[in-house]
């Protein structure tokens, strides 16, 4: 569900030199564009006791002027299962300090799609554990995740994310539901229902109050692209006041960073988008698919040109990035690619997809959650790209949003 239209709306008008234009895959889109109906998002309390759940020893501050000449977005200690303790931050720049070491990080996006059942299903929980074990073994350290709606129990949410803190995997779980639920009329109505009895603020709400819970979560996303539309008819208007919305609902319940991630597009209405958009995000996020590292570099430099006037963190997030022309193939995806979106200024790079049946020529694992060759060699190069890095000039602005 997370990658929605990066073929039909990827870049051709931000970047000088890229003229190849992606058409002729609309059945693609409109598939994607009606996914979120299957992933109405969990309304669950706060009841589990564990080592996962913040406690008061083990809290989150913001803009705390800890760092020479700036602050923190983020801080916090967290107590891993094994009884190890680190410390977590988010610098002004947007970029991570662990155990007081500023790194930048490259991990995965997993959307929690399967060939069949939920999330909670015993074998899915397998193949999840099974792509983490190797993740985990290779240092990755960050996973951008969506979970869909846990209609059984609250047991069947937390299942899913005590695996990633056992796992130590730091993560920023998605809040989409933009076209979800039988109430949903193209943002003319913002909170509608996407469920009986339930709006999208009451969704919101709870499931902002349990996925908190985990220390391992270092900032939340609320909604996926919505600088591309598709076929959906709302007006940059409707989607900056659903952004209002989600943010005024969501900000009082946590200190974390709040951010929204964008698609890359181009056109006048998703810069529009974009424009009154970022005021909410703490990070400037953007999916990214290429087909160059001439590409990705080009892409970052727009990116990093249109931020700057923003008074945002100086780096980037690629929240998803694969390799795409015509159509997808994540086995062109080489890690030189990688290393474009890192040295041209992005402070964290996701890579688009660990396993999905939607979307297949991105995903980095297979149905049995085994690495592809391109996995293996892409996280070859991990320990360099995630090496400590000198002192970076930090910026006068960490609000984290408005």
């Amino acid at each position: 569900m997370l990658h929605t239209n990066k073929i039909v709306q990827r870049l051709d008008t931000h970047c000088s030199g890229i003229n190849r234009r992606v058409q002729d895959r609309r059945l693609l889109v409109i598939l994607r564009l009606f996914l979120p109906v299957l992933f109405v998002l969990a309304f669950l309390s706060q009841t589990a006791v564990n080592t996962s759940k913040v406690s008061a020893a083990n809290t989150n501050t913001v803009n705390t002027n800890l760092q020479s000449g700036g602050s923190y977005l983020m801080q916090k200690t967290i107590t891993w299962g094994d009884g190890t303790i680190e410390s977590v931050a988010i610098d002004s720049d947007g970029i991570f300090v662990l155990n007081g070491m500023k790194k930048k990080l490259v991990g995965f996006t997993d959307p929690l799609q399967f060939s069949s059942g939920a999330y909670w299903d015993s074998k899915n929980l397998a193949l999840v554990d099974t792509e983490l074990a190797y993740l985990q073994s290779k240092g990755v350290r960050l996973v951008h995740m969506q979970i869909g709606f846990a209609w059984r129990s609250e047991a069947d949410y937390d299942r899913i994310l005590q695996l990633y803190f056992d796992h130590k995997m730091l993560i920023v779980p998605l809040f989409a539901v933009r076209g979800g639920g039988t109430g949903w009329d193209n943002l003319t109505t913002l909170d509608w229902t996407i469920a009986p009895g339930i709006s999208v603020t009451k969704a919101l709400t709870t499931w902002m109050k349990h996925v908190k819970t985990f220390s391992n979560v270092v900032a939340i996303v609320l909604e996926n692209e919505l600088d591309m539309k598709g076929a959906y008819t709302y007006t940059v208007d409707q989607a900056a006041n659903y952004m209002s919305l989600l943010y005024a609902t969501a900000r009082p319940l946590t200190t974390l960073p709040l951010i929204t991630k964008f698609g890359y597009a181009p056109g006048s209405f998703a810069t529009a988008v974009q424009n009154a958009l970022i005021p909410y995000s703490a990070i400037n996020c953007f999916d990214i698919y290429e087909a160059s590292a001439t590409d990705f570099s080009a892409a970052v430099d727009a990116v990093n040109v249109w931020s700057g006037t923003k008074s945002k963190p100086s780096h980037t997030w690629v929240t998803e990035t694969n390799y795409v022309t015509t159509g997808f193939d994540a086995t062109k995806l080489t890690p030189s690619m990688i290393d474009a979106l890192l040295t041209h200024g992005a402070a964290v790079v996701l890579v688009y997809q660990m396993y999905g049946p939607v979307d297949p020529e991105t995903c980095l694992f297979d149905s049995s959650g085994n690495p592809t060759v391109t996995c293996d060699s892409l996280l070859t190069n991990i320990s360099t790209w995630q090496s400590p890095i000198p002192e970076l000039a930090s910026v006068t602005n960490s609000n984290g949003g408005i």
